[in-house]
């Protein structure tokens, strides 16, 4: 949405991270599927280098991130 963004950044060496925003003061709920051009594979378990939960790629590559109100994350491996 217009308050929501989910952004994906790989290496050239294959390294994976994804960057999520909101800038709802209630926060957000976001699903996401990924592309399978970015190698993670269902079950891969990515951290929130924020310090937030972190999440775990589904079964047909989606994700769902929560975010705080204006939040963010960084999710990598």
């Amino acid at each position: 949405t217009e308050q929501d963004l989910v952004f994906a950044r790989q290496t050239a060496k294959g390294e994976v991270a994804l960057v999520a925003l909101t800038k709802n003061p209630a926060g957000a709920t976001i699903d996401v599927t990924l592309p399978i051009t970015l190698g993670l594979t269902p079950g891969a378990a990515l951290k929130n280098h924020l310090g937030g939960a972190g999440v775990t790629v589904g079964g047909d590559r989606s994700i769902r991130v929560v975010l705080g109100g204006r939040g963010s994350a960084i999710l990598a491996p």
